[in-house]
């Protein structure tokens, strides 16, 4: 059975969607600084896109250093195959420590896509 391809996952400040579905990004993100650990960034916007072959779902999960999965997003479902896309704003995200996180874009057979999101300490 064919998997869903992504086709773009994207960490933002903010992110909407017009009527006619054209979707607008802004502040794109790559690297969170915070003063101390464990430290709490107010909101980040994880974008996605994906083809799906049939009906299936996919969700985000963000995974710390360490390896510990810090968030799991509710899954989105489609009904047929075809095209979803998905904004999820995070609020309060919770960052044990500095290093490297992964956001992933993944179904029920594991990862379809993912991007690093690096966490320094300023200062």
């Amino acid at each position: 059975m064919a998997r869903p391809a992504a086709v773009a996952l994207l960490l933002c400040d903010s992110a909407s969607v017009d009527a006619g579905g054209k979707v607008t990004l802004a502040g794109l993100v790559d690297v969170l600084w915070a003063p101390r650990f464990p430290a709490v960034h107010r909101e980040l916007t994880v974008f996605w896109k994906c083809r799906f072959p049939s009906a299936g779902e996919a969700w985000i999960t963000i995974e710390d250093p360490s390896g510990r999965t810090v968030v799991t997003t509710r899954p989105i479902a489609t009904a047929a195959g075809g095209v979803a896309q998905e904004i999820h704003r995070l609020v309060d995200l919770e960052l044990p420590t500095a290093g490297t996180y992964w956001v992933q874009l993944v179904d029920a057979m594991g990862p379809l896509a993912e991007t690093p999101l690096e966490v320094r300490a300023s200062g």
